[in-house]
C-alpha cells in the first residue's frame, strides 16, 4: 500500500467550473476519501496532515472551493468543526471586516447567513476516537465543516453510516459550497452496496455553459482497427496498469 489514504481523482482535472454568485466565477474540487480504520494494519495518523497539506497547496489558488466525501474513520460526535473568533481580541488588534484574517476567522457566519446550524446532532453514540480528532483539526484549519446532520433530510437528525451504530463518513464542504447542495440523505444500508456502510446520495446545483464551436466535424464515427504486431505491448500495459493499482 502506498499511502495511508487515496484522493480518487478519475476524471476530475480540470475542476468543475460553478457560480457561486453572479459576479465571479469559482473553481470546485471535488475528491474522494478512503482512510484504513484506526489500529488496523494500514491505519496511519499521518494520512490526515498530507490530506491537510494537499488542501493547503489548493487554496493558494484563487477561488478555489474544495468538497471530500468518503469513510474517513473518523468518529467525530457533536464537536465542534469550527473555532468561534474571540471579539476580543479582534478589537485588540482594531482589525476590521475586510481583513484576510478576519475573513479566515470568521468563515463560520457563512453558515449562519445561509441558514446552516452551527451546532452538529448525530445518532451515534460512540466516544470521538483520534480519527475524529485529527479530522476536526482538519476542518478548523481549513476552514471545512462537515455537512451530515446539518443539510438536506438529514439536517437535525444526524443518521449513522456504518452498522447503524456509529457515523464515520462524512461530507465535508468549504463554507460557500453548502448553497450548491440540492439533496443531501444518507440512504438505507444496502448489501448490495458495501458491506457495513450505508450510501450517502447528494446532488449538486449547477448553471450550464454552453460553449460555441465553429470547428467542422466528421459525422464518421472513427474505427479502431486491431494490429496482431501490437498484441504483446497491449497485454504488457494491461498488467503494468494492474499492478499499479493493487498498490492501493
Amino acid at each position: 500500500m502506498r499511502s495511508a489514504y487515496r484522493f480518487n481523482q478519475g476524471s476530475l482535472k480540470p475542476p468543475l467550473r460553478n457560480s457561486l454568485n453572479h459576479d465571479s466565477k469559482h473553481y470546485i474540487r471535488p475528491r474522494c476519501i478512503y482512510i484504513p480504520p484506526e489500529g488496523s494494519k494500514y491505519s496511519n495518523l499521518e494520512a490526515f496532515d498530507e490530506i491537510e497539506n494537499e488542501l493547503m497547496s489548493l487554496k493558494k489558488v484563487s477561488d478555489v472551493h474544495t468538497a471530500l466525501i468518503d469513510d474517513f474513520n473518523a468518529k467525530t460526535g457533536i464537536l465542534n468543526d469550527f473555532v468561534l473568533a474571540d471579539e476580543t481580541l479582534l478589537d485588540l488588534f482594531h482589525l476590521d471586516t475586510e481583513n484576510e484574517i478576519i475573513s479566515y476567522m470568521l468563515d463560520y457566519e457563512n453558515l449562519k447567513s445561509y441558514n446552516i446550524p452551527l451546532q452538529r446532532v448525530t445518532q451515534c453514540s460512540c466516544q470521538p476516537n483520534t480519527y475524529g480528532y485529527k479530522l476536526l483539526n482538519c476542518c478548523k484549519k481549513l476552514n471545512m465543516y462537515i455537512a451530515n446532520s446539518r443539510i438536506g433530510v438529514d439536517k437535525g437528525v444526524g443518521k449513522t453510516t456504518c452498522k447503524n451504530t456509529s457515523v464515520v463518513d462524512y461530507l465535508l464542504l468549504s463554507s460557500k459550497l453548502f448553497t450548491l447542495v440540492k439533496e443531501f440523505e444518507i440512504q438505507q444500508f444496502d448489501p448490495l452496496l458495501s458491506d457495513v456502510h450505508s450510501a450517502i446520495h447528494i446532488t449538486l446545483k449547477s448553471q450550464s455553459t454552453s460553449h460555441k464551436n465553429n470547428s467542422v466535424t466528421s459525422d464518421q464515427t472513427p474505427k479502431t482497427r486491431w494490429h496482431d504486431n501490437k498484441r504483446n505491448q497491449f497485454v504488457n500495459t494491461v498488467h503494468t496498469k494492474k499492478n499499479s493499482y493493487r498498490q492501493y
